[in-house]
């Protein structure tokens, strides 16, 4: 369905539907679906301190994120596959593995971060597939965020999506 018809106030994917509510841009969504479940306190923290810091991981992981779809989508930022790698990706992910240590998620427990860092495991896998070969604290967290009952019961149903969610039309980079 073309976007433009969907009644949005800022068209563009993703977007979510709930009813006569619309909603675009990914964190949007992210909190709405989080309060609408009424996970809040559990997902993006107990107190504003926790929030603020699980926000700034989410951050983080974000901009890592971002980078790569540009490497994605953008042929001019190609080149810069190596670069982003060691200036940015590389960095942050010795960062992550630091803070997360020996715990199985990011924090003591579940948090939004594991969603979003689950999301850019695939895109390392998919863009970097070499160096992701040497992240064992991302395929640990990945073994750990799939064993979840609720993400594992997703997983094998027929119509889930099993890696990240990229436009494969506009990709110049195939997964």
């Amino acid at each position: 369905m073309d976007k433009e018809k969907l009644h949005l106030d800022f068209p563009n994917l993703l977007y979510l539907i709930d009813g006569d509510f619309r909603l675009t841009e990914s964190r949007a969504i992210y909190y709405y679906i989080i309060e609408r479940a009424k996970r809040g306190e559990e997902l993006l923290g107990k107190d504003f301190r926790e929030r603020a810091r699980i926000l700034n991981v989410v951050e983080v992981v974000l901009d890592m994120l971002h980078r790569i779809e540009h490497l994605i989508y953008d042929q001019h930022s190609h080149s810069k596959r190596e670069e982003i790698w060691k200036r940015h990706i590389n960095p942050n992910m010795k960062r992550l593995a630091t803070f997360r240590g020996n715990r199985e998620f990011v924090f003591d427990r579940i948090t939004l971060v594991d969603f979003v860092l689950a999301e850019l495991s695939h895109f390392i896998e998919g863009v970097f597939p070499n160096e992701y070969k040497n992240l064992q604290f991302l395929h640990d967290h990945r073994q750990s965020f799939h064993s979840i009952p609720e993400i594992k019961t997703y997983y094998e149903r027929e119509d889930a999506v099993k890696g990240p969610f990229v436009h494969h039309e506009k990709a110049l980079i195939k997964f």
